[in-house]
């Protein structure tokens, strides 16, 4: 399989993330890595790390997706966020919607009230 600069930079990372054992199978010569990286996905608890491995996923085809109920469960607690240039995964968590469901504040503007 050919590998874009993304999926190079992707597996890079995905190496520093993985245990120390792990690590050697790790490699762009493997030739099973895809499924190397499936296996660690299916294993591993570590929110980025899965994430990382799904980026790679989508960007290697349609051949090589991760099936929907794997990857489910997963999506619906993630969100996903940009931070100087890297995807930052943040868990969703009631704390966080409800503080977006505040009640508007209304400002006064030359005696006029003004919604933001």
């Amino acid at each position: 399989m050919n590998y874009d600069r993304q999926m190079i930079t992707l597996i890079r990372e995905i190496k520093q993330h993985v245990s120390p054992e792990q690590k050697p199978d790790i490699k762009l010569t493997n030739p099973s890595l895809l499924s190397k990286l499936r296996e660690i996905y299916l294993a591993a608890d570590n929110v980025v790390l899965n994430a990382l491995i799904k980026e790679v996923y989508l960007k290697a085809g349609p051949k090589w997706q991760l099936e929907p109920e794997e990857s489910s469960h997963k999506e619906a607690t993630l969100s996903k966020k940009m931070y100087r240039g890297h995807a930052v995964i943040d868990e969703n968590s009631p704390k966080n919607t409800a503080a977006t469901n505040k009640p508007k504040k209304v400002r006064m503007y030359r005696g006029h009230p003004v919604v933001d």
